[in-house]
């Protein structure tokens, strides 16, 4: 399962396949750049959820557009599919 993780005073995101590694990048520059640990939080768990979903869905951050971002968003409010964390 993807989802957001503490690592001391840093966060990041861990789980399987490519986008985890890009996401998690993305949590680690976060953290470079000083953002505060409650920012990296805020990003991972939206990453780990949004990245969930994308596996539900059968696409990969590179299928991502315009329409796929309306779905996901859809998703959200509808309660439709399973995206809080365990």
């Amino acid at each position: 399962m993807i989802r957001a993780q503490r690592l001391s005073d840093t966060w990041t995101v861990v789980g399987v396949g490519a986008d985890v590694d890009v996401a998690a990048a993305f949590v680690g520059a976060l953290s470079t750049a000083g953002r505060s640990s409650y920012t990296q939080r805020s990003y991972a768990m939206g990453l780990a959820v949004f990245l969930r979903w994308l596996d539900l869905e059968a696409l990969t951050l590179r299928d991502v557009n315009r329409a796929v971002i309306v779905r996901y968003t859809r998703a959200l409010t509808s309660g439709a599919q399973p995206l809080s964390p365990a």
